[in-house]
């Protein structure tokens, strides 16, 4: 049994909208984790040597565990297939648990066989689960000024919005992508173009103070 195993199924079945649950994420993950524990274990001379569960718990035995752990959260961080359990199998290796190269393939075969099933029982139940990569991050919308191609807002004048189709954050295809402080500047152009009053710009910058000029005398009435 390898209890890193138990880890990935709950994680896969439990929350498969997380890009760790993503297949890819699953078994490269998981392929770090195996590589980082042999390769820890090759370095101390542990590699054909009884495990710490049933055997002594020695110093090369712990820096094994130590540089499992390091080399599998690297080996993970690079390709960014990242799956928390594999730590777990890393731990599981240095510690001698599962020493033998053939338990290993066995394990990484039982990983794909996991991911195999998620797809099929995923998808049955509705539950949109990726083929392999996991999905692209969240979008939001993006909001732009009809009246401004700097990006900025006109003093005096109420920008038109328009709600556009969802793009990356950051992107700027054609517009500019309003954060909190660009809102600020949306909002309060509308303020100043109906109260004459000051407002923060796009960028945080106070804009002219514009007077909304009084009606002529000729207008005035007077009561009698």
């Amino acid at each position: 049994m390898y209890p890193p195993i138990g880890a990935t199924a709950f994680l896969i079945f439990s929350m498969p909208e997380l890009p760790s649950a993503a297949p890819r994420n699953a078994v490269g993950g998981q392929v770090c984790g195996v590589v980082g524990g042999a390769a820890a274990l090759g370095a101390f001379g542990l590699l054909h040597r009884q495990g710490a569960v049933t055997g002594e718990m020695s110093g090369a035995r712990v820096g094994a565990i130590a540089v499992a752990l390091l080399l599998a959260t690297a080996l993970m961080l690079a390709p960014r297939v990242l799956h928390p359990p594999a730590g777990a199998t890393a731990l599981m290796i240095s510690l001698g648990i599962v020493a033998r190269p053939a338990e290993w393939l066995t394990f990484l075969g039982a990983v794909v066989l996991i991911c195999a099933m998620a797809i099929v029982v995923n998808r049955l139940v509705g539950i949109t689960y990726p083929l392999w990569s996991p999905p692209l991050p969240r979008l939001r919308a993006r909001f732009e000024s009809a009246h401004d191609d700097a990006g900025g807002c006109h003093v005096g004048q109420a920008p038109e919005l328009r709600r556009h189709r969802a793009v990356p954050v950051g992107a700027h295809p054609g517009g500019r992508v309003l954060g909190a402080r660009g809102l600020v500047g949306v909002y309060g152009a509308q303020l100043h173009s109906l109260l004459g009053a000051r407002y923060l710009g796009p960028e945080g910058e106070s804009a002219t103070a514009v007077e909304i000029p009084s009606p002529p005398p000729s207008s005035w009435t007077t009561s009698s």
